[in-house]
């Protein structure tokens, strides 16, 4: 619940600045329990965890037909104040639409993902 509230904070305060949003306390304190309520109820129970095959290799799979497919991912090593941050559209075929690779200021991998 600790991190959930500030997350929740972070968050609010960022709206502020760049968003001329004021903070709503009560609001906050309700988002950041519905976040942790969230987070729990997709939390797997022990011993039902899947074990993970790292020589199994991850195929990407195209969108269906006539819609396209954003993929998004970010990199961050520890002791780093910047991270990079990576988008690449592609439609039904594969065929690569669009794409951009950005390096932000972040210093943890959870604020690049943010």
């Amino acid at each position: 619940m600790v991190a959930a509230v500030l997350w929740t904070i972070w968050k609010s305060h960022n709206d502020f600045i760049f968003r001329a949003k004021p903070p709503d306390p009560r609001s906050l304190v309700d988002i950041a329990h519905a976040q942790t309520k969230n987070f729990s109820r997709w939390q797997r129970k022990e011993g039902s965890k899947k074990p993970i095959n790292p020589n199994k290799p991850v195929k990407w799979m195209s969108p269906e037909g006539g819609s396209v497919k954003l993929n998004v991912d970010c990199s961050w090593m520890q002791g780093e104040c910047f991270s990079s941050i990576a988008r690449i559209l592609r439609d039904s075929n594969g065929r690569v639409v669009n794409g951009f690779v950005l390096e932000v200021r972040a210093s943890s991998s959870l604020q690049s993902e943010a």
